[in-house]
């Protein structure tokens, strides 16, 4: 074992402490470090929803929650702001697990009051996956990889998958586990680092009293605000 080194200063503590192990574990690093090297903030709506996120837009029925989703993810897949914030673009991959039936009414009006968006980098998948089933996420894991490998030929990787909604993709699972909701976003952290650092944004439905999975959905989902 090394033998700590005879400094005289903190900063030289840091500095000689650093060198002993490489690469640190777990990306540890002195807070001097991380003030200078830890990358800033980036956004995919700016100030709304971040790169390589996991976030969630939250509120009751009948409030339009897939339209506001649909229309951020296709002006990610465009390129174009979303309400006066900066869009990053990227290619979407929409997961329509719910609704299906007034999802063509959706896009219709919105090709109608916007104009057609052509050929842009958005899939809409309308099959459901589970995110508690093994065997269907390394599906999708798959899927996704394919998905996203056609987006690169056309210049824009995935950058966004929403699942519309957190509850349609997770049959018979308790949105008040916290074991339940911790499998899920592990599952749902291995998609999006399956094909780099995408954001996943869940749709979910609060209940009329606002409480419905307050128990157990995890403080690391960041809420954008419609």
């Amino acid at each position: 074992m090394n033998a700590l080194p005879n400094v005289t200063s903190f900063a030289a503590f840091a500095k000689e402490t650093s060198a002993m192990v490489s690469p640190p574990p777990f990306g540890a690093m002195w807070f001097s470090q991380a003030v200078k090297d830890l990358p800033p903030q980036k956004w995919l709506i700016d100030r709304i929803m971040p790169e390589d996120a996991l976030v969630i837009l939250h509120g009751p029925h009948g409030v339009a929650k897939t339209f506001v989703s649909l229309d951020m993810d296709i002006r990610i897949a465009i390129g174009e702001d979303w309400r006066g914030h900066r869009v990053s673009k990227g290619g979407v991959v929409y997961v329509a697990a719910e609704g299906r039936a007034g999802l063509r009414k959706r896009l219709k009006a919105w090709s109608d009051h916007y104009g057609d968006p052509g050929n842009i980098p958005f899939v809409l998948m309308t099959e459901r996956v589970n995110l508690l089933d093994e065997d269907e996420v390394k599906h999708f894991i798959e899927t996704i990889k394919r998905v996203n490998a056609r987006m690169e030929m056309m210049g824009t990787p995935l950058r966004k998958i929403t699942f519309d909604t957190l509850a349609r993709c997770m049959p018979r699972g308790n949105e008040n586990s916290h074991e339940h909701m911790g499998a899920l976003v592990d599952n749902v952290d291995r998609i999006r680092r399956s094909v780099g650092s995408v954001t996943a944004m869940f749709c979910h439905h609060s209940g009329k009293d606002q409480t419905r999975g307050r128990a157990a959905i995890p403080a690391c989902l960041r809420r954008p605000t419609p």
